[in-house]
């Protein structure tokens, strides 16, 4: 089991940096055999229970319906493996309410979240270059995002480095790409954050760490989300 989670993580990461350098076309069906993959491994732990329902060897506390694995492949094969995530209506990053935000959309292929970034000359700090805290900001929610798919949870920033590797000048388009590193009980995500010029050179690294927000927090802020989040929340 655990070869072949490795096996397909490896299939998707190699797909996630066949994208960066060709483009999204050509890619779909390396992150979907992945994908396809990862379910059934996922899928061959669970064992029946006599009464019409199924339960995971691994989590025996917990029930998990088959259901919830079909439906992720179901919006897999619905949108070419690359599924669309929420939004809100007042992030800066993200709001589509926003009318100072840079209203950004953001994608997920199960494991990692990504979006692509355009800065604008009101975006600069020094002459000609990006301010820092907007790419900051940027890999701060796509981790926030990444966090959320690989945990069902949504979180909040406690922590954040970046580590600027080379200036960017507006309308040099960006591809920012997290993912999850660590789930500390589900107490503390840890999450790692690039960004990328569509050429492959790098901009930034950021790492992070987030904690999870309280449930009656979860709720107000759930007034906010725009999109379907049952696929997200299915566990």
């Amino acid at each position: 089991m655990e070869v072949g989670l490795q096996t397909a993580s490896g299939f998707i990461a190699a797909a996630q940096r066949r994208r960066i350098r060709q483009g999204a076309q050509g890619t779909a069906r390396y992150i979907f055999c992945a994908h396809l993959f990862w379910v059934i491994l996922e899928g061959s732990s669970f064992i029946s229970t006599g009464s019409g329902s199924y339960e995971r060897e691994s989590v025996p506390n917990g029930k998990i319906r088959v259901k919830n694995l079909l439906a992720r492949l179901a919006f897999m094969l619905a949108n070419c493996v690359m599924q669309t995530l929420p939004r809100t209506l007042s992030c800066f990053v993200c709001g589509e309410l926003n009318p100072a935000g840079l209203r950004l959309r953001f994608q997920t292929d199960g494991r990692t979240a990504t979006t692509r970034f355009i800065p604008q000359v009101a975006h600069v700090g020094f002459k000609g270059v990006v301010h820092g805290g907007i790419i900051a900001t940027v890999l701060d929610e796509v981790m926030v995002w990444a966090c959320a798919v690989q945990t069902h949870k949504f979180a909040v920033c406690a922590e954040l480095t970046v580590r600027y590797l080379n200036p960017v000048k507006p309308g040099r388009e960006l591809v920012v790409t997290g993912e999850l590193t660590a789930n500390r009980k589900g107490r503390l995500f840890e999450a790692r954050a690039t960004a990328q010029a569509v050429d492959g050179t790098e901009i930034a690294v950021a790492h992070g760490k987030y904690f999870p927000i309280k449930p009656d927090v979860l709720r107000e802020f759930g007034t906010d989300l725009v999109g379907d989040t049952r696929w997200l929340m299915c566990e």
